[in-house]
């Protein structure tokens, strides 16, 4: 089982999941949301229909789900809980149907999660926000103020099966953020 470091994007999970990596000496495992995201020519920023915003979801977790069982201990900066918290924020489902995919992918998501992470890691927003021109969705304060809320949503749901672990907002710091994720001794 791995480790995942989750939230909103612009909160540092990539730069501590690469500082992580070094200290237990394992494999950084990047998540290819953006990378991903334009293969598949989605472009994350603009609005999209449910039937799109869907599709590119499922593919999206297939193609990390083929990522994640190459490895057998890792740390990652995505996983299915992030594909939830997006997915919710995202999605305007309005008819029944449309509920009952959402509801499919979100409990495929837990249990993809439960099958691959032992550890979760929520990343609160706390660092600058710096913008970048990568595929990732908007960047303004506010969006990753909401994200972070329906993250902490997402990781109470019983469905969530990973030990989970909220890493305050101020807990900037990268050498702290660092010792709070590789306290535990998961890799041996």
């Amino acid at each position: 089982m791995s480790k995942g470091i989750v939230g909103a994007h612009r909160t540092g999970k990539t730069t501590l999941c690469e500082e992580a990596s070094k200290v237990y000496g394992t494999h950084f495992l990047v998540g290819e949301v953006a990378t991903f995201l334009d293969s598949i020519k989605v472009d994350a920023s603009i609005p999209m229909s449910f039937e799109i915003r869907m599709d590119a979801q499922e593919k999206l977790l297939d193609h990390h789900i083929k990522l994640w069982e190459k490895e057998s201990y890792f740390i990652t900066d995505r996983t299915p809980l992030d594909f939830i918290m997006y997915t919710l924020h995202y999605v305007n489902a309005s008819s029944p149907a449309e509920h009952e995919r959402v509801e499919s992918y979100v409990n495929r998501c837990y249990e993809v999660s439960q099958m691959y992470f032992e550890h979760i890691y929520v990343l609160q927003p706390g660092i600058p926000v710096v913008q970048t021109t990568k595929n990732t969705g908007k960047q303004d304060a506010e969006s990753i103020k909401i994200l972070n809320e329906i993250m902490l949503g997402v990781i109470a749901d019983e469905r969530n099966k990973s030990w989970t672990y909220v890493i305050p907002s101020s807990v900037t710091d990268i050498e702290d953020r660092v010792s709070i994720v590789t306290e535990d001794e998961i890799y041996g």
